[in-house]
């Protein structure tokens, strides 16, 4: 400020005004960077970070898909399952015999066979009277229900068809009609999908106790729209790769409580979002852990030298994966 004495007036006052401006405009940026940090944050999902710069990648901001340079997956050719020879004994442009063919083009089609009708199977359970311990007993068929008169084909159909392709009663109702001349009411339907649940229901059970005794499970949930409305899909997958799935109207802690039971042992693999606190031994996946180190490491020196090193370590993994290891070199990285 003493030097600017020597200044002209004008040459002066115009300095203040541009200090002046931009200490403002330091100002909105801060404000505004507290505003993107509500939608683009360590925490936020890949899917959703519009304004993440991927040109350095080969994408232009907000692209979604695989990066420039990412190995596709070229649907490899099949081998025909049936050679249609199309020969003819008539020429077409003078209607002789035109004598043996000079060569042979290939083309190999994929084609839908044609739609299949339902298959009605009579089975007959026979009934004994055990003359050595007097025990009655009627026979079972593995593929003959034990409720209902579907067989286990059918209700598999008609659940993927609601669950998997998200069919409504009437479009799967038609869907039956159409390509399998089998007429069922939407009534129907809904009673298959309910027996189908019934029948589930011990393997959930199951699911359930693998999901709390396993050493390591990994916790994610997305949003699913039930009857309008906002619910949440929570996904829990053990180290043993046993899947379970819950829907909930909530995304909070009681959903973890629920299918944990409170004391359940071994690790936790989530991302950061605060539902996951409340859990002893979490691990961060490696997507939220390095936007993690990432947006610290200009907080300090500390904080730079941890994202070299968690950079480093998940650089060394994409290498070793890349070399498509054994199983039992596998487990050993994973164990490092």
């Amino acid at each position: 400020m003493d030097g600017m004495q020597q200044w002209p007036a004008e040459a002066i006052q115009v300095i203040m005004e541009l200090k002046k401006e931009i200490e403002g405009l330091k100002k909105k940026i801060s404000e505004l960077e507290n505003k993107l940090r509500q939608y683009e944050n360590p925490h936020t999902p890949s899917s959703m970070q519009r304004f993440k710069n991927n040109i350095n990648k080969g994408n232009p901001p907000g692209k979604r898909g695989a990066p420039q340079g990412h190995r596709g997956a070229t649907r490899k050719k099949p081998e025909p399952d049936e050679i249609i020879h199309a020969n003819t004994d008539v020429c077409p442009g003078c209607g002789q015999h035109p004598g043996e063919s000079t060569a042979v083009e290939t083309v190999t089609i994929e084609e839908l066979p044609p739609p299949r009708k339902i298959k009605v199977i009579g089975y007959e359970l026979h009934r004994y009277e055990c003359p050595c311990c007097g025990l009655s007993f009627t026979t079972t068929h593995r593929d003959c229900p034990s409720q209902g008169r579907f067989g286990i084909g059918l209700l598999t159909q008609i659940t993927m068809l609601r669950f998997h392709l998200r069919g409504v009663l009437r479009r799967i109702q038609d869907f039956l009609l159409y390509v399998n001349d089998f007429d069922l009411s939407a009534q129907g339907v809904n009673d298959v999908l309910f027996r189908v649940g019934c029948a589930c229901k011990n393997e959930y059970r199951r699911l359930i106790q693998k999901v709390q005794t396993a050493q390591w499970r990994h916790i994610d949930e997305t949003s699913s729209r039930v009857n309008g409305k906002n619910w949440w899909l929570w996904s829990f997958r053990t180290n043993n790769d046993d899947a379970l799935v819950v829907i909930r109207d909530s995304r909070g802690g009681g959903v973890i409580d629920e299918v944990l039971d409170n004391d359940c042992q071994g690790g936790h693999v989530t991302d950061g979002w605060k539902a996951y606190w409340k859990l002893d031994n979490v691990q961060r996946c490696w997507a939220h852990l390095i936007r993690d180190v990432d947006s610290n490491k200009q907080v300090s020196g500390e904080g730079a030298v941890i994202a070299s090193e968690i950079h480093q370590r998940f650089h060394l993994l994409k290498e070793f994966l890349d070399k498509d290891p054994p199983i039992v070199e596998r487990r050993r990285m994973k164990e490092q």
